[in-house]
């Protein structure tokens, strides 16, 4: 699966800044045996903003193990 995220707006409260963010994503899963399935993903979530140090990248890669009884 893919994904595709953006955003923009003025934060309220707080310091009040201007801020876009943006990401995307990508996952895969199959199934191990009968009962086991796994799935991999990695996301990436950027922000930006007109207060400095407020800018940040966030990477995640996640592994999810199901087991159905």
């Amino acid at each position: 699966s893919t994904h595709l995220s953006y955003e923009w707006g003025e934060e309220t409260g707080g310091a009040g800044d201007k801020l876009t963010r943006y990401g995307g994503g990508l996952g895969l899963g199959r199934s191990l045996t009968e009962k086991l399935s796994a799935s991999l993903s990695y996301n990436i979530l950027a922000r930006s903003s007109d207060t400095p140090g407020r800018e940040y990248v966030e990477n995640r890669v996640s592994l999810s193990l199901s087991y159905a009884f």
